[in-house]
Order: C-alpha cells, then sequence, then structure tokens
C-alpha cells in the first residue's frame, strides 16, 4: 500500500464503471479499498457531481472505466489534490 501525500496511507475507490464482481472481488483482497455500493462508500447510481466532491475532499485514488464523467464534476476531484486511474475502455464499435 502506498502512503499518500500527507503520510496517510491511500485509499482507493472503484466508481460504478468498473464491474461489480470486479469491484468486490478487489475489495475482498485489500483493506484500502471502497467501492460504489459497497461498506462506507457512495452508493451505485449516486451523481458524479454528489460522488466526485467526496472523493475529493477524502483524497481517494478514484479508478475508473467511465469516459462520461462530466469535466465540471472532474473538477470537483482534482482540485485541489484529487488522483485519478482511467482503465481503458473497450471500444463496442465492429462488434
Amino acid at each position: 500500500m502506498g502512503a499518500s501525500p500527507e503520510g496517510g496511507i491511500d485509499t482507493f475507490y472503484i466508481d460504478a464503471s468498473v464491474p461489480l464482481a470486479v469491484r468486490v472481488a478487489i475489495a475482498s483482497v485489500r483493506d484500502d479499498v471502497l467501492y460504489a455500493g459497497g461498506p462506507d462508500a457512495p452508493a451505485e447510481g449516486t451523481d458524479d457531481d454528489v460522488w466526485l466532491p467526496i472523493a475529493g475532499k477524502a483524497d481517494w485514488i478514484v479508478v475508473h472505466r467511465d469516459k462520461k464523467i462530466k469535466k465540471r464534476a472532474m473538477c470537483a476531484l482534482t482540485n485541489p489534490n484529487g488522483r485519478q486511474i482511467a482503465l481503458p475502455v473497450e471500444s463496442r464499435e465492429g462488434l
């Protein structure tokens, strides 16, 4: 587990754009992971405008696959010290 800029332990928050089975599996083997709909985390389906400021204030590292997170909502995460990991989203074109 990595240290946060303040010297504490980092907390990762896995957004609802990551499949539930993946969120649960990761959280089951790591004590530094919260996930959408999980204990002590925003409910699944919570609007980006609501949970991103919570994540930013808590200094969570947000893991997501969401290409649609609004820029104005991302500002809530990235100001002043928000961190994110954007996983690649496979294109469905040609399927």
